[in-house]
């Protein structure tokens, strides 16, 4: 019982690892015409899968050391109120308006 349902879950958690849909538009898909066998290690052996993962993992990187280089500085701002009796504004094009109408029916 045990054996069985460590046998499902591994080839349910390949199916989703690998591609849920036996024809597609991957290329990598197409060994298994000729009986290729599948496993966790095939997705690695496609340069596309490859390249758009070394990308992707790098672009995370970045992202991820960009945002942990900023912390420990202190940033600062200061807030003023300019306070008037009027205020003007010199606009040059068009300003779009938009309004919305609704009605209480009681």
């Amino acid at each position: 019982m045990c054996s069985n349902l460590k046998k499902n879950i591994r080839g349910y958690a390949l199916m989703l690892w690998d591609g849920l849909g036996f024809f597609g538009t991957s290329h990598s898909k197409l060994g298994r015409l000729k009986g290729e066998k599948v496993d966790f290690k095939t997705k690695f052996t496609s340069i596309e899968y490859v390249m758009s993962l070394v990308i992707l993992i790098t672009i995370v990187l970045i992202v991820i050391f960009s945002f942990f280089s900023e912390i420990g500085h202190v940033k600062s701002q200061s807030v003023t109120l300019l306070d008037h009796q009027t205020y003007e504004y010199e606009a040059k094009e068009h300003l779009p308006l938009h309004s919305v109408e609704w009605f209480n029916i009681d």
